[in-house]
């Protein structure tokens, strides 16, 4: 673990799903693998109405002892009221939001928490990289959205710092405070 690491404030890791139970299971088990102090882990999953075996995957699911991951269900409205019911059931100081097929490397969690103990105000985000699983086999339009397309434009970040258009809910934390206070995302819009 990271000597940037000074304290280990607990991280509730918020995941949207809606029929995607094999993805999801992938997700979760890569996140188990993390090198954060598993009684630091906090996972709600946020089944959006699925009527696949989300339910059935997630209680099945041999969870490594000191995570803690909770099962919220929610009527379909789409992956904002998803992130929304999730960030309000969430016990950790530090929200991270990600996708269902976010597959994290070992770190994520740590690397999230680093950065904001290195900037501890509570209007701090911190956003992550994404880029394509190298188990996925990617085409040239695939390339062009990761690298110069809209998709994730990490390009058009001049420094360490982003604005707002860079949001991206599949891989960013924010304090849960923050949120919390300045307002959570719009469930108008029903889409991810």
């Amino acid at each position: 673990m990271s000597s940037d690491l000074k304290n280990y404030p607990k991280v509730s890791v918020i995941i949207p799903t809606y029929n995607r139970c094999d993805v999801l299971q992938r997700s979760l088990g890569l996140l188990f693998d993390q090198d954060y102090p598993k009684d630091k882990i906090e996972i709600c999953v946020i089944d959006d109405g699925s009527t696949d075996e989300t339910k059935q995957v997630i209680e099945s699911i041999k969870v490594p002892t000191g995570i803690k991951l909770v099962y919220l269900a929610n009527v379909h409205k789409g992956p904002a009221a998803a992130r929304n019911k999730g960030i309000l059931q969430a016990s950790g100081s530090v929200v991270l939001i990600i996708n269902d097929d976010t597959f994290a490397t070992r770190t994520l969690i740590s690397e999230h928490v680093k950065f904001h103990n290195q900037f501890p105000t509570d209007n701090f985000a911190v956003l992550g990289l994404i880029a394509w699983d190298k188990d996925i086999p990617t085409t040239a339009f695939m390339k062009w959205l990761e690298h110069k397309g809209p998709l994730f434009s990490y390009y058009r970040i001049q420094g360490i710092y982003a604005n707002w258009r860079h949001a991206w809910t599949c891989n960013i934390s924010y304090k849960r405070d923050f949120l919390i206070k300045e307002g959570l995302f719009d469930e108008d819009f029903p889409y991810a």
